[in-house]
C-alpha cells in the first residue's frame, strides 16, 4: 500500500509544480478524500513557498460551504490583524452572502482574495483542496464546480491557483469537465489488494536486505492463511522462519513460529499447533516479546481446554493473566481470567474459580467494560453455586442488577 499512497502523493505535487492546468478533479471515495488532504497538509508542512487551503466541511448546501469557508479567510484575518499585522489586506465584500453574490462568484472572489496576499512576482502557487467527506447534496456541489470551470482566457482569481476538488468515484462529472482547457481529471482508488500486491513484488527483489525479505514473508503468510491459503501460507513462514534463523532475529522468528502454529491450529492439527507454539517461546522469551508470549500462552491454553487437560489449561491461562496485567489490554485480561476461572471450575476449584470471576468483574467496574459484566455475572453465580455459596451468589447479583437499574435511571 505505501506504493500506492507514494504515487498518490507525486501525482497531487506533480500538479502542483505543472503550469498548465488550474484544476484537478479526484474522484475517490471517502478515505482517499482524506488521505488527498493529509498528504497535502504535509506538504503545507514542508512548503515555504506556497499558501495552502486546504476545506474539509461537509457539503450540505452551496451557501452553507461557501460560507464555512469565507469564515476561515476572516478567521485568519482576526488572527492576523491580532498578531499586528498591519499591511493585510481586508476581505473583500464580495466573498460575503450579503454581496448578493452567487456561491461560485464569491467562491472565486475567495481564490482572487487569496491570491492577493503573496506577490505575484514571487511565483508562490495558492493551493486550494476542496474535499468533503461527505457531499448530501451532490448536484449543487458539482454545478459549484462546474461554474468554477472556465473555458475563456485567464481570469485573475485564476493566477497561480491550484484547485484540487474531489468527487465521489461514481460520478461522470469528472471526465466531462476534463475537456475544459484548464481541467485534468485524476481517479484514484487504493486497491483492496494494494498491500499483497506489494510484498509479492518486495519478495522478487533480488537485492531486498534479509530482515525486509523475512518481514514481507511473514506478512504474505499471514495474508494467505487469512485467505485459506494454507499451502502457501506454510511456505512463506517457513521461509521467514528460516532467514530469521540466519539472521538471528528472536521477535521474527517467534512470529513465524505462531503464524505456522496458527495453520496448524485452523487446520484442527492440535498436536503440530502445540509443537509450533511451544517452539515459539524461547524466541519471544530471548526477544523479550511480551505481545507473542501472550499470543503463546492463550493459544497453549486454548488447546489444553480443548483436549480436558484442564491443569495445564489453568496453568497457561495464570501465565496469560500475567502477562496481560503488563500491557494495556483489560478486555483481553477479563478473557484470560474467565478461562482461567473456568478451567478451574473443571479441576473442581470452584473458590479459586470464583476469585478469578471476581478479579474478572472488577476489571469490567473499573475499565468501563459494562458490555462484559452479565457474562462474568453468570459466570460468578455458577462459581458459587459449585462451592455450595449460592446465596452469595444471588446477593452479588442481586446488588449488581441494584447497579444497572441505578445507572440506567
Amino acid at each position: 500500500m505505501r506504493r500506492a499512497i507514494e504515487q498518490y502523493r507525486k501525482s497531487l505535487l506533480d500538479f502542483i509544480e505543472q503550469r498548465d492546468k488550474m484544476m484537478l478533479l479526484v474522484a475517490c471515495s471517502e478515505a482517499e478524500a482524506a488521505l488527498m488532504l493529509k498528504l497535502l497538509l504535509d506538504q503545507q508542512n514542508g512548503s515555504r513557498n506556497d499558501l495552502f487551503y486546504l476545506i474539509s466541511e461537509d457539503f450540505n448546501s452551496v451557501d452553507l460551504y461557501v460560507d464555512a469557508i469565507v469564515s476561515r479567510l476572516h478567521r485568519e484575518f482576526n488572527a492576523a490583524a491580532e498578531a499586528g499585522e498591519t499591511d493585510i489586506l481586508p476581505i473583500p465584500n464580495g466573498c460575503n452572502r450579503s454581496s448578493g453574490n452567487t456561491a461560485s462568484a464569491r467562491l472565486k472572489e475567495c481564490f482572487g482574495y487569496a491570491r492577493s496576499l503573496v506577490s505575484p512576482s514571487t511565483g508562490h502557487r495558492i493551493v486550494w483542496c476542496l474535499s468533503p467527506g461527505t457531499i448530501v447534496n451532490l448536484g449543487a456541489y458539482e454545478r459549484l464546480l462546474q461554474e468554477c470551470v472556465s473555458t475563456g482566457p485567464i481570469e485573475p482569481w485564476m493566477r497561480g491557483l491550484r484547485l484540487f476538488a474531489r468527487l465521489p468515484a461514481t460520478t461522470t462529472l469528472g471526465r466531462l469537465l476534463a475537456a475544459a482547457p484548464f481541467v485534468e481529471y485524476f481517479p484514484f482508488a487504493i486497491p483492496e489488494d494494494a498491500s499483497e500486491r506489494e510484498l509479492r513484488e518486495d519478495i522478487k527483489n533480488p537485492r531486498l536486505p534479509l530482515g525486509d525479505r523475512s518481514q514481507s514473508l511473514l506478512q504474505l503468510g499471514f495474508i494467505d492463511m487469512a485467505h485459506g491459503r494454507a499451502d502457501a501460507a506454510k511456505q512463506g513462514l517457513r521461509e521467514s522462519l528460516a532467514i530469521a534463523q540466519q539472521t538471528n532475529d528472536p521477535a521474527l522468528q517467534a512470529l513465524s513460529m505462531i503464524g505456522l502454529g496458527d495453520t496448524s491450529y485452523k487446520e484442527k492439527d492440535f498436536a503440530k499447533a502445540k509443537y509450533w507454539y511451544e517452539c515459539a517461546i524461547i524466541p519471544a522469551g530471548d526477544g523479550k516479546q511480551i505481545m507473542c508470549l501472550a499470543m503463546i500462552a492463550e493459544k497453549l491454553g486454548a488447546i489444553a481446554f480443548h483436549e480436558a487437560r484442564f491443569a495445564d489449561a489453568e496453568f497457561y491461562y495464570d501465565q496469560l493473566c500475567i502477562l496481560k496485567r503488563s500491557i494495556p489490554d483489560e478486555n483481553g485480561l477479563v478473557d484470560a481470567l474467565l478461562w482461567r476461572g473456568r478451567s478451574q471450575m473443571l479441576l473442581v476449584q470452584p473458590d479459586q474459580a470464583v476469585a478469578s470471576f471476581q478479579e474478572a468483574i472488577l476489571l469490567c467496574k473499573s475499565f468501563d467494560l459494562a458490555h462484559r459484566e452479565t457474562e462474568c455475572m453468570g459466570e460468578l453465580r455458577r462459581g458459587f453455586e459449585a462451592a455450595g455459596r449460592t446465596s452469595h451468589g444471588d446477593l452479588e447479583c442481586s446488588d449488581w442488577l441494584a447497579t444497572q437499574s441505578l445507572s440506567e435511571a
